[in-house]
């Protein structure tokens, strides 16, 4: 074989390895930044006797997540939450109607950063009140589900459901 035959084999190869390993980089970089922006949001359950009864959104991913939905589902029943007239019907759902109430409603569409945290639903006045038990009592006789659907910013869609009863 000649040596002008070899090195022109060798190049080939060489230049073929070279393409190949650059396409490998190329989907681990991008594996790897799908995972370092991948969100997750959560939603925590307050109870304790000396804070009021709150349901409190957090973002606890490494990214923002741009919300699609958010509805809440009492007993089976879907109560998609975007006015106040929503609030009212998750309230009465939960047969809760007669209590104060402070709520949030995250715009759908809108991204939610990291590390964002805020009260859904509170029910106000109950720390260390007789109303505390009466309230946390009637939650836990509902089926109750948050959930969310939201997206990375790369696309992938993600969907949450948090039940306070098993957390």
């Amino acid at each position: 074989m000649k040596p002008e035959l070899i090195i022109s084999i060798s190049s080939i190869v060489i230049a073929v390895s070279a393409v190949a390993i650059n396409i490998w980089q190329a989907a681990i970089t991008r594996k790897h930044h799908k995972l370092s922006v991948c969100p997750h949001l959560t939603v925590d359950y307050d109870s304790r006797p000396s804070s009021d009864i709150s349901f409190i959104l957090n973002s606890t991913g490494l990214g923002p997540s741009k919300l699609k939905k958010y509805k809440w589902v009492i007993n089976g029943k879907d109560i998609p939450i975007r006015t106040t007239q929503d609030h009212t019907l998750l309230v009465e759902s939960l047969g809760l109607a007669d209590h104060d109430i402070e709520f949030y409603a995250p715009s759908t569409g809108r991204f939610i950063e990291q590390g964002f945290n805020s009260t859904l639903l509170t029910f106000s006045d109950t720390s260390n009140s007789s109303k505390h038990g009466i309230i946390k009592a009637q939650i836990a006789k509902n089926i109750i589900e948050v959930v969310f659907e939201y997206e990375s910013i790369y696309g992938e869609i993600f969907v949450e459901r948090h039940n306070p009863n098993t957390a």
